[in-house]
């Protein structure tokens, strides 16, 4: 989250991927957040979406999102729908993306307990660089 008022989701890519392009035509997605053990499928889906963009959603389930048109992958622990709010081109090739949130859901098994206990179950995969990912393991609270 790059904003909380309204809550807003940055992300960037290259203008020439089929993410961008698709998120610029529709105006509308849906960011699906894996957990740690779909690490391999989704890199190799990532690898395949610039190829063959239909084979890169070969093997996953995906349902009726609950406010945008774009589907969630069941597959995933949870989910953030948005509607794209604005763009920056950052250079030639990229672009940020800025999507105001307008729906979340998530697995049941995440949304029992305090805060710190949901976001060490949801154990979300991040990507770090190419060929790495790490996933969320610590949660700790600011005490004031």
């Amino acid at each position: 989250m790059v904003a909380s008022s309204p809550p807003t989701l940055s992300l960037a890519c290259r203008l020439s991927h089929r993410t961008a392009i698709n998120i610029l035509e529709t105006r509308e997605f849906v960011v699906n957040i894996p957990g740690e053990d779909l690490g391999q499928r989704v890199w190799e889906a990532s690898e395949s979406v610039t190829s063959d963009p239909d084979d890169a959603l070969s093997g996953w389930s995906l349902a009726p999102s609950a406010r945008v048109a774009p589907p969630i992958v069941r597959e995933c622990r949870a989910h953030i729908e948005c509607v794209l709010d604005a763009s920056h081109r950052v250079n030639g090739e990229e672009i940020a993306l800025f999507g105001r949130i307008v729906a979340v859901s998530a697995d049941e098994s995440i949304l029992k307990g305090e805060p710190e206990e949901r976001y060490r179950r949801l154990k979300p995969l991040i990507f770090l660089e190419k060929g790495l990912f790490g996933v969320l393991e610590s949660v700790r609270r600011v005490h004031r």
